[in-house]
């Protein structure tokens, strides 16, 4: 070992050029090389859910849970399976290694569940497959909340996510609570008859006053 070093001591032109060689090709990588803030690693986690109603936890486990672990264990790429039973459900999930392909765990459990599906009681329902997907899960997430009316609250929202999808490098906001407003009638039966005005005639007056039309223009005269 003392030998080597000597020898590379001695080569101090040599060993200042691999050096910048290095270097230079180090630099060249890394602006090469794509970089991202939030890197897309792929990790696909199912979980596969099966309903009978009536049955107790331990039947459950026993009738649900048990077969499908069976044949689930045995797909290919499987990290870790978790599954839990109650009263009138089971539910699995299996999480895979990291950056195996999603669309061919999912083609496998559905697979498996399928091979398995003739062995579940006939009362049971049929297992349905739900795959997550992280990348569609919120980065951040803000709650508005305060001594005002829900209206006032809502301009708030959305004066915020316009504020919000300006920055650079959000790609959407959502707002979740929102409902549509709606208007409700209450007609009196008796005064429509004494005006002899049936509920389509108001349904009709209603539409007619929530329709947008272009104005366009209009000549008459000397206008």
């Amino acid at each position: 070992m003392k030998a080597i070093l000597a020898g590379l001591l001695d080569r101090g032109r040599t060993l200042l050029i691999l050096l910048l060689f290095l270097l230079t090709a180090g630099s060249a990588a890394y602006v090469i090389i794509p970089k991202e803030a939030m890197p897309d690693i792929d990790i696909p986690i199912f979980f596969v859910t099966v309903a009978y109603p009536g049955v107790s936890a331990d039947d459950a486990e026993r009738l649900l849970v048990e077969p499908l672990e069976r044949e689930l264990q045995q797909v290919d790429g499987l990290d870790e399976m978790i599954s839990n039973a109650g009263e009138g459900f089971a539910i699995i999930r299996l999480d895979f290694r990291p950056g195996f392909d999603s669309r061919t765990a999912m083609l496998d459990v559905q697979q498996a569940v399928d091979v398995v599906s003739p062995e579940l009681p006939a009362e049971a329902e049929q297992p349905v497959v739900n795959e997550v997907n992280i990348d569609l899960f919120p980065i951040l997430s803000i709650v508005l909340s305060g001594p005002l009316e829900e209206r006032s609250l809502l301009q708030i929202a959305r004066h915020l996510r316009d504020r919000l999808e300006g920055i650079d490098g959000v790609l959407e906001v959502n707002i979740l609570g929102e409902r549509e407003e709606v208007m409700e009638i209450l007609v009196d039966p008796t005064i429509m008859e004494t005006y002899r005005i049936s509920f389509k005639e108001v349904a009709d007056a209603i539409d007619r006053n929530n329709r947008l039309i272009p104005s366009g223009s209009v000549h008459a005269g000397a206008g």
